[in-house]
């Protein structure tokens, strides 16, 4: 999870923003994908 946070600020602070600008998509439904897979993936109390 926090590699791909990671990723998203990288490709945000990138002197190429242009070229990673429409990958700013695809990495934040990367990191939404990760957090429901990981709040679904803990045992509930």
């Amino acid at each position: 999870m926090l590699f791909s946070i990671s990723i998203l600020f990288l490709a945000a602070l990138s002197p190429t923003k242009l070229s990673t600008l429409p990958l700013i998509p695809f990495l934040l439904i990367v990191v939404t994908i990760t957090l429901e897979l990981d709040s679904s993936m803990r045992p509930q109390t």
